[in-house]
C-alpha cells in the first residue's frame, strides 16, 4: 500500500495539490487505523490527510477514482507483457509466436500499445499519469 500511496501522491502533485512527505505520513497511518477493505473509508480517510483546500476536494476524488479504479490493477501484473504471457500460456507454437511479434512490432502502434506489448511498466505508468493530469 506504500507504494500506491506514493504513486497517489505523485500524481496529485502534478494536479497541482500540494502534498508533503508528513501528510503522506499522516494518511499511511489514517490507513493503519480505519483498514483497506471498504474503498469509500479509505478515499474518505486518504482525502482528509492529502487534501487541504476544498478546491481541492474534486481532482483528488477523480484522480483516487482513476488510480484505484483499474490503473493500479493494470500494472500490477504488466512486466510479463503480451508476449511473454501468450509465450506462457503455451496458446501458440515459438515460430507462430515469432512471427506474432514481429507483426505486432512493425505494424504502426501507439506508445500505450508497444509498451504493453513489451511489458514496459514505466511507460505505461507514466502514460497513465499523463492521460490522469488531463482528466
Amino acid at each position: 500500500m506504500e507504494r500506491a500511496l506514493t504513486e497517489l501522491a505523485g500524481l496529485l502533485r502534478q494536479a497541482g495539490l500540494r502534498v508533503s512527505p508528513a501528510e503522506l505520513g499522516d494518511a499511511a497511518k489514517a490507513l493503519a487505523l480505519v483498514g483497506v477493505d471498504d474503498r469509500a473509508t479509505v478515499r474518505a480517510a486518504l482525502e482528509s490527510a492529502l487534501v487541504k483546500r476544498e478546491r481541492d476536494a474534486t481532482t483528488f476524488r477523480r484522480l483516487f477514482d482513476l488510480y484505484f479504479g483499474g490503473a493500479a490493477a493494470l500494472l500490477a501484473d504488466v512486466e510479463r507483457g503480451l508476449l511473454a504471457r501468450l509465450r506462457d500460456e503455451g496458446a501458440f507454437d515459438p515460430a507462430t509466436l515469432e512471427m506474432i511479434a514481429w507483426e505486432i512490432r512493425n505494424r504502426g502502434m501507439s506508445a500505450l500499445a508497444a509498451a504493453a506489448v513489451d511489458g514496459d511498466a514505466a511507460t505505461i505508468s507514466s502514460l497513465l499519469r499523463g492521460a490522469a493530469l488531463q482528466v
